[in-house]
């Protein structure tokens, strides 16, 4: 039985405003939902999204959830009395919130918000079946019993200049090559000096998909995010890397209006 994650962002920069709009996906992310096996588990654990400037509803809709208009609606939340950043991102399941996806549908990913904003919209989506791909996680039991030492690797990942899709991608050792080699390590969670709406890693212990997590200012909810996750499901959904790969194991950023440098630290878990 094979397992992945998988990543969807979708982003407009620029809305029109007023009604809801689509969003287009990011590069290298599509809107179709993959066809793996034709009857693979597909859920979507995890919906978070940022706006540059104001608060906005994103929906998410198909033929084959419950509408194909509107369907799953949150509503994004952002606090300018505090800080611009700080409504970016903005994580939207409780914990134990979970959506069935089916084989290769398409997905039709909106927003309704103000005229000139600027928007990024992320899903985490597993994948599970007897023709899936063998992607290399951990539970948060395995995680508890293997743990020898934490570590903290900073990535310099940079979103994009000007737009709301991903940045160019960087190597997990280009900024800090401190792994021991021909070790295994569980990736906890992620922190950032700046918060930024989805940091992603993909390498070829996750079958090169991309896994995503939010670069959010509570580093509650992201310097834990994946042991969070894995343990809210009784999954497996902790990706663990290589030392010897770390070259080919590649980051990258994207946020709501872009050009803002977060200041990734990736935590990882030492493994015995």
């Amino acid at each position: 039985m094979g397992a992945v994650i998988d990543t969807i962002t979708a982003f407009k920069d620029n809305i029109t405003g007023g009604a809801f709009e689509g969003l287009a996906a990011a590069s290298g992310d599509s809107l179709q939902l993959r066809f793996l096996d034709p009857n693979a588990d597909i859920r979507l654990l995890e919906l978070w999204g940022g706006n540059n400037a104001n608060d906005c509803d994103f929906s998410i809709a198909s033929p084959l959830l419950h509408d194909p208009n509107i369907g799953i609606r949150v509503a994004h939340s952002f606090d300018p009395t505090l800080a611009g950043v700080d409504g970016n991102p903005q994580l939207y399941f409780s914990p134990y919130e979970w959506q069935k996806y089916r084989p290769s549908d398409t997905l039709t990913v909106q927003v309704n918000g103000t005229a000139a904003d600027d928007v990024t919209l992320t899903q985490l989506v597993y994948y599970e079946g007897p023709d899936v791909p063998v992607g290399k996680f951990i539970g948060y039991g395995e995680l508890m019993a293997r743990t020898r030492n934490l570590v903290g690797i900073f990535v310099n990942a940079v979103p994009h200049a000007t737009t709301s899709t991903y940045g160019t991608s960087r190597a997990l050792n280009a900024d800090s090559a401190i792994l021991k080699a021909n070790t295994d390590y569980a990736l906890i969670g992620c922190t950032v000096q700046v918060p930024c709406t989805t940091v992603t890693i993909r390498g070829p212990e996750t079958g090169n998909f991309r896994v995503p997590m939010p670069g959010h200012w509570d580093q509650h909810q992201s310097g834990g995010f994946f042991l969070e996750l894995s343990r809210r499901f009784n999954l497996p959904l902790m990706p663990v890397f290589n030392a010897n790969n770390a070259g080919n194991i590649s980051v990258e950023a994207a946020t709501a209006g872009g050009g803002t440098t977060p200041h990734v630290v990736l935590k990882f878990a030492e493994l015995g």
